[in-house]
């Protein structure tokens, strides 16, 4: 209750003059007998792989090896699930539930929900490859002097959580963020009216449905590192060592969320234009998605001396280095 109406806010919460209410409420299809909205997704991690050293000559060893990360796309055991549908230029919602559509949950044309003939928006992809390689190689004759070096591709997995909204939409249950404001063309509405009854229920509206929490992307992709390293090791006396090593890696398709729905920034002289009519898609009012954008970068100078006297061993480094990403955690929106 802000006071948008009467000018002061406990006037509003006694006349039931919201100015902003979130909900979240058992709908028709909701689980007889059940607290919240239980749910079951299904995936599956498979890696195997296969590594081996090859002793080339005296001076040169290498390491090889390949890895294939194999996870695939997450469902729901009763397709009770929904994720974007990028087809519909409103904004829209596909689902893996086609008895939606039999129930009139979903009926043609509705304009917002679609059966898509799928249980989870892709396929499950086949080419996650994580190649390994690695080298030691003595340049001179004896063994003072050692180069050192290799690569490789580690494949991850996003946070579970991700998919967790994507069955916490209508029928199963509702999810509203209602807002209002002075001046809008709708009539204020009040709470003793806010909350929706679904003792008859009836096709899904974009109205009633609109706010839309980390769900399952569209399009997930799995993030992955790639790592390498270059490193000089010499021996200086008998008992003393120094190394000089150069470590890098690059993160890729990291896991970021965003609101895609909200409203675009003003284009008119004066920012006058409504929010509503500047959201991007008009049947969504929130919708927090998953999307795969967020890049890292690891460079690093790393010197370490190391002497040996009888039984101590006095070990000196030092470490220069700098990291940059655009996301380093996926709870915030945006590049929070």
């Amino acid at each position: 209750y802000s006071g948008f109406v009467t000018g002061n806010s406990v006037a509003d919460m006694l006349l039931g003059y919201y100015n902003d209410a979130a909900l979240f409420q058992p709908a028709a299809f909701s689980v007889e007998g059940k607290v919240g909205n239980p749910r079951q997704f299904n995936f599956q991690y498979l890696a195997p792989y296969i590594q081996d050293d090859w002793k080339l000559s005296p001076r040169l060893t290498l390491n090889l090896g390949v890895r294939w990360d194999f996870r695939t796309v997450p469902y729901e055991t009763h397709n009770r699930m929904g994720w974007n549908d990028v087809t519909n230029q409103l904004g829209g919602m596909c689902i893996a539930d086609p008895t939606l559509v039999d129930k009139g949950i979903a009926p043609a044309g509705n304009g917002f929900y679609r059966y898509c003939g799928k249980n989870r928006p892709i396929d499950n992809p086949l080419t996650p490859f994580a190649p390994r390689v690695g080298f030691a190689y003595r340049p001179f004759a004896g063994n003072k002097t050692v180069i050192r070096g290799g690569y490789g591709i580690f494949w991850d997995s996003a946070e579970g959580r991700e998919i967790d909204g994507s069955a916490d939409i209508y029928p199963y249950v509702s999810r509203g963020d209602y807002k209002q404001t002075a001046g809008q063309v709708a009539p204020l509405q009040t709470t003793d009216a806010l909350f929706p009854s679904f003792s008859n229920p009836g096709p899904v509206t974009p109205a009633a449905n609109s706010f839309l929490a980390v769900n399952i992307s569209e399009a997930p992709r799995n993030p992955y590192v790639q790592q390498w390293s270059l490193s000089v090791q010499r021996e200086l006396t008998s008992n003393t060592k120094l190394e000089v090593n150069y470590i890098g890696n690059k993160g890729t398709h990291l896991l970021m969320r965003r609101n895609f729905a909200q409203a675009l920034v003003p284009t008119d002289p004066n920012n006058v234009t409504p929010v509503l009519e500047r959201r991007p898609f008009p049947n969504f009012n929130v919708f927090i998605n998953s999307d795969w954008s967020g890049n890292s970068s690891y460079q690093s100078a790393n010197v370490k001396l190391e002497h040996r006297a009888g039984r101590l061993l006095f070990t000196t480094a030092y470490t220069w280095a700098k990291s940059i990403d655009n996301k380093s955690s996926a709870a915030g929106i945006g590049g929070a």
